[in-house]
């Protein structure tokens, strides 16, 4: 598989993650992941600094370097990383709006993650409305926050679920090809020359 790649230099690159790729080895999947195809593997995973669930498509940035893994991780950390996604949800939705709640790990299903009003982690996801395709909404995602999984859980919380999703929509079929969501933006300050990095690569079917 030919890596998509939108910005390269010395210190980083930015990569068109495709759907249907896992990004980490792990059980179910211990070959033909994304860090295996990186020519960065001599790093600490890979020198991926965030992730995208497997059918997720879009963009990630990846550090080509020890100091720029480091610094980029304390960027993701301090929330100095704008990231966009656009996702299509069941419903209609009828304006923008805020979803302001704690994940944490299903009691249940260990593999899912769910709301909880008080345990867990923070997690902060804005939504815009961008049009409505019949009964369903195509959105805009910016998140304040970076939890697995974040968006698809927030979105089944406020009785919009992601339009696919095998895991958090009871309509999508398991067999089917996942979420309709892509990282469409990233926008931050490089973390070595200090130029401004802002890449915007939103799938056709989404136009």
């Amino acid at each position: 598989m030919l890596m998509d790649v939108l910005f390269e230099d010395q210190h980083l690159m930015i990569i068109n993650k495709p759907r249907g790729l896992v990004v980490h080895p792990g059980a179910g999947n211990l070959t033909g992941t994304l860090v295996e195809l990186l020519p960065t593997k001599h790093l600490e995973r890979g020198g991926i600094v965030h992730r995208l669930d497997k059918n997720t498509e879009g963009l990630m940035v990846v550090a080509k370097t020890e100091e720029t893994q480091t610094k980029l991780y304390e960027m993701f950390k301090t929330r100095e990383v704008h990231r966009e996604y656009i996702g299509l949800v069941d419903g209609k939705l009828s304006k923008d709006g805020t979803v302001n709640k704690n994940i944490i790990r299903h009691p249940k299903h260990r593999t899912i993650y769910t709301t909880h009003p008080t345990e867990g982690r923070d997690a902060v996801t804005y939504y815009s409305v961008i049009k409505h395709i019949g009964n369903r909404t195509l959105c805009r995602f910016i998140l304040e926050t970076g939890r697995t999984h974040q968006i698809r859980v927030h979105m089944k919380s406020i009785g919009h679920p992601l339009v696919g999703d095998p895991e958090y929509n009871k309509k999508a079929k398991k067999s089917g090809q996942g979420q309709e969501l892509a990282s469409t933006r990233l926008n931050f300050t490089h973390p070595i020359t200090g130029k401004k990095i802002d890449i915007i690569q939103i799938p056709s079917k989404f136009s």
